[in-house]
């Protein structure tokens, strides 16, 4: 008999986290318990990440799984290419600084997915409202109201519905994904196409997103290479420049009145 196709695709976008890529795909390997393909992309590395993810790899057992190496082309794209690759029901998108830290994660995470069918996009860090207010893009301002994450809501069997999530680990329906022909790349190289994605979503299709608590380890001195300060300046200029075309694209939705729906899902 042939196995089962994966019902869940984990795809990993690593650049350059020679110094995490053990931890983070050991963590993967121990804690998940769906049917699962692994999708590693390495975009654009010049380190040693390579040889660490399939030492990783072959040391922790993972049986069903693929290498795919790409030039430089960031978070947006190198995303979009493991979702085109893969072939579970389910995709999951992790970063490269974020290590999960609960058995069964992955299933946890999907759940919302498979229990609602209006249900399109799910966070494991947040969701939120959105201010109609232009060229706001960090994360921490005051752009993103009446928040959802491990600090807002206090049951672990509430998922909490909101406008938009953000990304790091964020669990998505395959079909309804790939209707939304993936992210949008007008957003390369990164940053507000998560939130895109959410809006598009829900004008097109009245599909939701939010947030699903699935407890993940990922320390500020982890991030990413490209928003060090040496890099601050691009990635000012890419997050200011990715807000507006958001804010042009969508007034609409951000205008519209508050998502704000917290669903019992034990």
């Amino acid at each position: 008999m042939a196995p089962m196709p994966p019902n869940v695709s984990i795809i990993l976008t690593i650049h350059n986290k020679e110094s995490l890529v053990d931890s983070v795909i050991k963590a993967i390997a121990e804690n998940s318990t769906t049917n699962y393909e692994f999708l590693c992309i390495l975009d654009g590395c010049t380190d040693n990440s390579k040889n660490f993810a399939q030492n990783a790899i072959d040391k922790y057992t993972i049986p069903e799984y693929s290498i795919c190496e790409t030039p430089d082309v960031y978070e947006t794209i190198a995303n979009n290419i493991g979702m085109k690759e893969a072939k579970g029901d389910y995709f999951i998108l992790v970063q490269d600084d974020m290590i999960v830290d609960e058995k069964g994660w992955d299933e946890r995470l999907i759940k919302p997915l498979m229990a609602f069918d209006d249900v399109a996009i799910v966070s494991s860090r947040l969701a939120c409202n959105i201010l109609p207010k232009k060229n706001i893009h960090n994360i921490h301002e005051d752009v993103f109201v009446d928040m959802a994450d491990s600090n807002t809501i206090k049951s672990r069997d509430q998922f909490a519905i909101r406008k938009i999530i953000a990304r790091g680990p964020v669990a998505l329906n395959a079909e309804k994904i790939k209707r939304l022909n993936y992210l949008d790349i007008e957003y390369a190289p990164y940053t507000w196409d998560d939130v895109d994605l959410c809006a598009r979503a829900y004008k097109e299709f009245g599909w939701l997103c939010g947030y699903y608590e699935s407890k993940c380890i990922s320390k500020p001195e982890w991030g990413t290479t490209r928003t060090k300060t040496a890099n601050a300046h691009f990635w000012n200029i890419t997050c200011s420049r990715n807000s507006g075309i958001f804010y042009t694209r969508h007034s609409d939705f951000v205008n519209l009145p508050n998502l704000t729906q917290n669903r019992y899902l034990p």
